[in-house]
C-alpha cells in the first residue's frame, strides 16, 4: 500500500500525527509513507521510523510550485491520502495525488 500523509504546517500538529502513522504501520506493515510537510519542520520527522519519504513543502509557493508537486506526488501511485490538515492547499494536493482514497477532517473539501 504506498500512502500519503499531508500536515503541511505546525510542528506540534505534525507530532500528534505519528500516533496515526505508527497504527497505519503496525496495521499495514508493508505500507510505504510519504508524508509532506513545511520544509522549516521536516527534520522533525526525517529520522521517524514510519516515514519512508520525506516531501519538503515550501510555504507561500505559487500555483506553478503547487502544480510541479502534484506532478511529483501523481507519479507515485497512491491507494490512499491521508489529509491531517484539511486546508484548502492539502485538499489540492490530496485530490491531485491521485490516490484512489482521501481521508481527511470535515465536509468542507469533499471528505465524508
Amino acid at each position: 500500500m504506498n500512502v500519503l500523509a499531508l500536515q503541511l504546517r505546525r510542528v506540534g500538529d505534525i507530532l500528534m500525527t505519528t500516533p496515526a502513522l505508527r497504527a497505519l504501520k503496525a496495521r499495514f506493515p508493508q505500507a510505504e509513507v510519504t508524508y509532506v510537510c513545511d520544509g522549516a519542520y521536516s527534520p522533525v520527522l526525517r529520522a521517524h521510523e514510519c516515514v519512508d519519504t520525506l516531501v519538503p513543502y515550501r510555504s507561500g509557493s505559487g500555483l506553478r510550485e503547487h502544480l510541479r508537486l502534484v506532478a511529483t506526488l501523481r507519479q507515485r501511485e497512491f491507494d490512499l491520502a491521508l489529509d491531517f490538515e484539511s486546508s484548502a492547499v492539502t485538499a489540492m494536493l490530496a485530490a491531485g495525488s491521485g490516490a484512489s482514497r482521501r481521508i481527511g477532517f470535515g465536509q468542507r473539501h469533499g471528505y465524508a
